[in-house]
């Protein structure tokens, strides 16, 4: 039986919430092999270890790694501006100079958790270079420079339409040439470079906090989707939302999911499946002082759907400082 291929660039801060996404992918998924393949910077004997567990516990899968400064010449030539204060996270855009011999391989990032079989995933007729699920919206410093806008959380590659278009050089073109200010930079280049290139995976396949709030808040939703200038309506959602593949916990209100708060839409997962491998698991404190009010995401959503974006964002910036 062939192996899926997946996906993942940590460094140590990562590697906990790296793990508890591969318990997940492969708990739901126990019919299915995966090749697991890592770029990593900074893991230790310990990381080996819990390494090693899955490949004891799991019979159908493999796992590889790859040291992540055999392609830091790469990112330094492309000179891809840094994510957080480092460039794992970019090592994602030069997978194929490690790992060349695959014909379809998924990234999944570091915070994802998936919830169902995807087997479909890789099942899919798909002549894109790399394959994504759409953001809700285009980010304000894109605006009016791509007609869509793609998260690069979930990405599908097609390892020969990668290489035969040339994607790479491509988005070096882009890099030498660059006006935009990349605010979220291998996202953002993906989204400058590639365009049509990109093909759109269902919504199930990267839900979002806000997209699954949708389900919570339905009645403030549907205000909150008319408002917004969404490339997903009300009933994508929702129709999401009954078959979901993988939840993706990106920040949300300034609370992570291994971080105590009482707002975030996926701790309940995140807990779940960090207990298949941490029982000493203990959630880091959050000094945010709405994360442990329930009311803040209705307050929220409600802000964003009835209040001017101008009126939002003063609201933001008094609630940051």
């Amino acid at each position: 039986m062939n192996k899926n291929n997946i996906l993942y660039t940590t460094d140590q801060n990562y590697f906990p919430h790296m793990l508890t996404s591969i318990y997940s992918l492969i708990e739901n998924n126990l019919e299915n092999t995966f090749k697991i393949h890592i770029i990593h910077t900074g893991l230790k004997t310990k990381e080996d270890k819990l390494l090693n567990q899955i490949l004891t516990r799991y019979p159908n899968v493999d796992i590889q790694t790859y040291d992540f400064m055999k392609i830091a010449y790469l990112i330094e030539k492309f000179n891809i501006p840094k994510w957080r204060d480092g460039n794992i996270s970019n090592a994602r855009l030069f997978y194929h100079e490690m790992i060349p011999h695959v014909e379809k391989i998924l990234y999944l990032d570091c915070d994802t958790i998936i919830v169902n079989p995807i087997n479909e995933l890789f099942q899919m007729n798909n002549d894109h270079a790399v394959s994504a699920v759409k953001e809700i919206v285009t980010p304000k410093h894109l605006k009016g420079k791509v007609n869509k806008y793609y998260n690069s959380g979930v990405l599908l590659f097609n390892s020969e339409k990668w290489e035969s278009d040339d994607c790479l050089a491509e988005m070096y073109d882009t890099i030498k040439n660059l006006h935009e200010k990349l605010i979220y930079p291998d996202q953002d280049l993906i989204n400058l470079t590639l365009k049509e290139k990109i093909g759109t995976l269902p919504i199930n396949y990267n839900i979002l906090p806000l997209i699954a709030l949708t389900r919570k808040y339905p009645h403030l939703s549907k205000k909150f989707y008319e408002k917004k200038d969404f490339f997903y309506e009300y009933k994508e959602a929702m129709l999401a939302l009954k078959n979901p593949k993988i939840y993706h916990h990106i920040s949300y209100l300034s609370t992570r999911v291994w971080e105590e708060n009482k707002i975030h839409p996926f701790n309940d997962e995140y807990k779940f499946y960090r207990k298949k491998w941490d029982n000493a698991f203990i959630k880091k404190k959050n000094s945010f002082f709405l994360a442990n009010l329930p009311i803040a995401s209705v307050l929220s959503l409600a802000v964003k759907s009835y209040l001017s974006d101008e009126t939002h964002d003063k609201i933001r910036k008094i609630i940051k400082k």
